[in-house]
């Protein structure tokens, strides 16, 4: 009895697979729709071996081996495996018509485009980021792979994706009119961010060549390491820094990570008064030589090691986080600034790890919400140091005050003992005298 529940009990699961396979229902482009999401309408296998190839998916799927995907922007965290989706396309329309598939997100190393020709064969097509730059079909930070439709003309794809980082696939049909109408507003907010952080730094940079102080300079060199980071982050950087060069690219990011922390810790180490402190600052001493010993191996060490700079990272900006509140605690006010941009910038770390996790799902601000975070923290950053400013003149003005009282009482003592020393020259010389 129980074999023959579990012989019918896994031929209807196999029938329910074959039924889903055979009535993959093709996504439907209609040029009035700016957007066309592709997740919910693919199936999708986990490759973990990463040994796939394209015949053995075939009779994958065929098999019913792949599972029905539900989420809108796939997102399975930093796994390294690879990742086969399979759909189909329509172009309902009586005219032939140009589209572009998206991968819109940015760090994606490995793509292999599989899409049917009509007669059983299939086009293969290579991109990502292990490809030059000038190879894409539109010059843009985000992947789009022209595709061609017929009028009435139905396509069968197939897309491996493989990366090191987190496997986060935003998957999109766009016309090229739609791609610039979406890119409008997104690239005014990052542009605007970043132009933000270099004249900041530039700002502070400046400042130190009048100021001489080496906390200043290291704010600088923290807003330009996050101007680099956010660059790489978003796809930038590859465009325009290192559009021919796919292996500078790769290692931009793992560089970036590690930079950030450590001079964050720089700045907040001379910022604070750390001579107070001996205890405290072999620990903000340790963080530091750690994260610069992560900017150097970054260029030796697999990309995989990401996770662990950024694990770190988290750990660096709480013992930030932790001195600023004992050194505030004691009566230094400037500390103040660092607790709350910090915090802030713990946050939305914390959300955007989550994100490339896979933990919570993808919207504007868990993807752009270290830039939110990171431009509050400028602002409050550059109040405390306005406020660290006006803390040294308020001691200075202090000290000059204490030093021209002293200066006063000196003058009066000098001139009491002028009066007194004339005093008893008369008296002597009238004893003199007399």
């Amino acid at each position: 009895m129980i074999l023959r529940l579990l012989t019918v009990l896994g031929l209807w699961m196999s029938g329910i697979g074959l039924a889903q396979a055979s009535d993959l229902e093709p996504i439907l482009l209609d040029a009035n729709v700016p957007e066309i999401l592709v997740g919910p309408s693919s199936y999708v296998y986990d490759d973990a071996s990463k040994d796939l190839d394209f015949e053995a998916a075939k009779k994958l799927w065929g098999e019913n081996g792949f599972r029905k995907e539900t989420a809108q922007d796939p997102n399975y965290g930093v796994t390294g495996h690879a990742y086969w989706f399979r759909f189909s396309a329509k172009n309902p329309s009586a005219h032939k018509e140009d589209w572009y598939f998206g991968l819109e997100y940015p760090l994606i190393k490995n793509v292999d485009f599989y899409v049917s020709n009509g007669d059983g064969t299939y086009t293969h097509r290579e991109a990502g980021n292990r490809k030059v730059f000038g190879e894409r079909d539109l010059k843009n930070r985000f992947l789009y792979l022209r595709v061609d439709f017929n009028p009435g003309e139905q396509k069968d794809f197939y897309v491996r994706f493989q990366t090191d980082g987190a496997s986060e696939f935003r998957l999109r049909f766009r016309e090229l009119s739609g791609i610039y109408a979406a890119d409008h507003d997104i690239q005014f907010f990052l542009g605007g961010f970043n132009c933000l952080m270099v004249v900041l730094a530039a700002y502070y940079i400046l400042l130190t060549l009048n100021s001489r102080q080496v906390d200043v300079l290291w704010m600088g060199l923290f807003l330009l390491s996050n101007f680099l980071f956010r660059m790489t982050n978003t796809g930038f950087s590859f465009e325009y820094l290192f559009a021919n060069s796919p292996a500078m690219n790769q290692y931009a990011m793992s560089f970036c990570v590690p930079l950030v922390f450590a001079t964050a810790m720089a700045n907040a180490h001379y910022f604070l008064p750390m001579k107070d402190y001996r205890r405290l600052s072999y620990v903000t001493r340790g963080f530091l030589s750690v994260n610069f010993l992560f900017v150097g191996l970054s260029f030796v060490l697999p990309y995989r090691m990401i996770k662990l700079y950024t694990m770190f990272g988290m750990v660096t900006a709480l013992a930030i986080i932790f001195v600023s509140v004992y050194i505030q605690a004691r009566g230094f006010r400037p500390a103040r600034y660092f607790v709350y941009s910090w915090i802030l910038v713990l946050l939305g770390s914390i959300t955007y790890g989550m994100q490339k996790l896979g933990v919570i799902p993808v919207s504007f601000v868990t993807t752009y919400g270290v830039e939110i975070s990171i431009t509050i923290q400028a602002v409050l950053m550059s109040l405390g140091v306005s406020d660290k400013i006006k803390e040294t003149n308020r001691k200075l003005s202090e000290a000059q005050a204490a030093a021209l009282k002293a200066q006063i009482e000196a003058n009066r003592l000098q001139e009491e003992m002028n009066t007194q020393l004339e005093q008893q020259v008369r008296e002597r010389t009238e004893e003199l005298w007399t």
